[in-house]
């Protein structure tokens, strides 16, 4: 981008931006504004929506001036919020996808990626684990031990599961599932 006259003459407010192909492209790796005098003038400012920053944008202007300065930092303002978005977009589809406390799949998601690899024509092994006594465990060391006996359980099933190529999911309380793709009754077990 190029700032460009307004029809005042100058880049009061109302000013134009021209846009369009840069004069020159410089790539900034992990700028150091110590070493700031070997190279263009880099501009730099965070990426932020509220409090958040979710990270930088560093331009090298033609110019350094504060209208230049002005635009870098409205640009890092204004590309916080799509940002924001793109974080509440994830955080969305993870919580509608994946167990909040074993972080394997829910059982509909599960059983939707079953359906599709299915659907591919692919043969399907499952697995389907019941932890034993799970009651007991609660009931003698309390909920804190238990949730922390099921995050674990899924982390072992989500580890099995990435080194088969399939997946792992909660089917209900203290019941898991596996599934493996491109496989049969005798490869599960």
């Amino acid at each position: 981008w190029r700032p460009g006259a307004s029809a005042e003459g100058g880049l009061g407010a109302g000013a134009a931006f021209a846009c369009g192909p840069p004069d020159e492209v410089h790539t900034v790796e992990d700028y150091d504004p110590v070493d700031a005098g070997h190279g263009p003038t880099v501009l730099v400012a965070p990426i932020t929506y509220g409090t958040v920053e979710y990270g930088q944008i560093a331009v090298a202007p033609s110019d350094r001036s504060d209208a230049s300065r002005s635009l870098v930092d409205l640009v890092g303002r204004e590309l916080g919020g799509p940002l924001r978005m793109v974080v509440l977009v994830e955080e969305t589809e993870r919580l509608a996808t994946e167990d909040g406390l074993t972080r394997v799949l829910r059982r509909a998601p599960f059983v939707m990626r079953v359906e599709q690899w299915l659907a591919e024509g692919d043969p399907v092994g499952l697995v389907l684990l019941d932890l034993d006594h799970f009651k007991q465990v609660n009931d003698a060391f309390g909920h804190a031990v238990g949730d922390r006996v099921l995050v674990a359980s899924g982390e072992l099933l989500a580890r099995v599961a990435r080194s088969v190529g399939g997946v792992a999911g909660r089917w209900g309380g203290e019941e898991f599932v596996l599934a493996m793709p491109r496989s049969t009754s005798a490869t599960a077990e």
